[in-house]
């Protein structure tokens, strides 16, 4: 259990980033919608091809049910932590000028939900991966960047 914890913490983008903290953003000031989705993508493509990450995900789908505290590590893992995240990185960019201010909470959950879904049918379908990762690109990237992008998984 602790393991599992620890390494949570150790590999995740989504637990240990604070997109108020002048020095995780200053490399980011500049960023652009392109450059967000970019982030992204390699996000996720570290989520799925990472195996300790991968595992850890698997394991704790399953194990949820069993344990109340793998039940509340699936929340903040799935939900919470993701939501934190993407709505920091929506509030960064509507601080920058990039976004225009809006519930930055339902904005992030706009975002996140369907790349969580997309996760999840990748872990319980991998021959689907390709179809998923054509329809995660269309979704979050411009056309111009969605062909050159399809040669990644």
């Amino acid at each position: 259990m602790a393991s599992v914890l620890t390494g949570y913490d150790n590999h995740s983008v989504f637990a240990n980033t604070n997109w108020d903290d002048p020095e995780f953003t200053k490399d980011k000031n500049g960023m652009t919608a392109e450059d967000a989705a970019n982030m992204i993508q390699s996000q996720v493509r570290r989520i799925i091809h990472d195996p300790a990450i991968s595992k850890g995900r698997k394991m704790l789908m399953i194990e949820q049910f069993r344990n109340k505290e793998l039940a509340d590590l699936q929340t903040r893992v799935n939900y919470e932590d993701i939501i934190r995240y993407f709505e920091g990185m929506i509030r960064f960019l509507v601080r920058m000028n990039k976004l225009k201010e809006s519930d930055t909470e339902i904005m992030a959950a706009q975002l996140s939900s369907p790349i969580t879904v997309w996760i999840n049918l990748c872990d319980r379908e991998p021959p689907a991966r390709r179809k998923l990762w054509n329809w995660f690109i269309n979704m979050c990237c411009s056309s111009s960047r969605s062909t050159q992008s399809r040669t990644i998984l």
